[in-house]
């Protein structure tokens, strides 16, 4: 049960980023969570190809976050914790060194 006036945050996003060179596999992924009290950015880099992926979160016009991950194919990602206003649009991609990044995908905070 809710009462009023109590925020709720949206769904969460999920990016993954895969080209022919890294196919069957990803290159990266990155979140973002939405959270009524604080939200957070998660991107995991997914090969050991010696490049690094960066998750950037762009609201209020423009890219607010960059989290980068540059350890390989391992089991741990690097995360950032951040306070947005709850209903703030916002949009996250994933981005690959000298490569390219995904297209924006978009989400509320």
């Amino acid at each position: 049960m809710t009462g009023a006036g109590v925020a709720a945050a949206g769904p969460w996003i999920s990016v993954e980023y895969q080209d022919a060179a890294s196919y069957p596999f990803t290159r990266g992924d990155a979140r973002f969570y939405p959270d009524v009290l604080n939200e957070q950015v998660e991107v995991c880099d997914r090969m050991n190809d010696g490049l690094t992926v960066s998750a950037q979160l762009r609201y209020n016009g423009a890219v607010q976050l960059e989290v980068t991950d540059r350890t390989g194919a391992d089991i741990f990602c690097a995360k950032q914790n951040l306070d947005i206003p709850e209903g703030t649009p916002v949009s996250l991609r994933l981005c690959v060194q000298n490569l390219d990044c995904t297209a924006w995908h978009d989400g509320v905070a």
